[in-house]
């Protein structure tokens, strides 16, 4: 994983605030150094998208999506966006959403 070290520091956080098992990796962004999507391990159609910029990259942006209904052209429908977050915010927003 060729991932900025925000983000990778942002992930190690996550699973030592929320628990190892609390999120799965689903990286749709795979060629982004600056994002990765992680996903509730029970339902990967409740996803986040973390990002952050080279610019600020202790201000984290999350993108909250869940799927979006079987005839949609879309998987996934968005459901929430916060941005400027520092590293607990993030993992408040993430906890909430992934526990849905």
């Amino acid at each position: 994983m060729h991932k900025h070290i925000a983000i990778i520091t942002a992930l190690e956080y996550l699973r030592e605030r929320l628990g190892h098992q609390s999120f799965q990796l689903l990286d749709h962004w795979n060629g982004d150094r600056m994002a990765i999507g992680i996903a509730s391990p029970n339902d990967a159609n409740w996803l986040v998208y973390i990002a952050c910029t080279d610019t600020l990259p202790s201000a984290y942006t999350a993108i909250l999506e869940r799927g979006s209904s079987p005839d949609d052209e879309i998987p996934y429908e968005e459901c929430g966006s916060f941005e400027g977050l520092d590293i607990n915010g993030l993992a408040d927003v993430v906890s909430a959403h992934l526990q849905h």
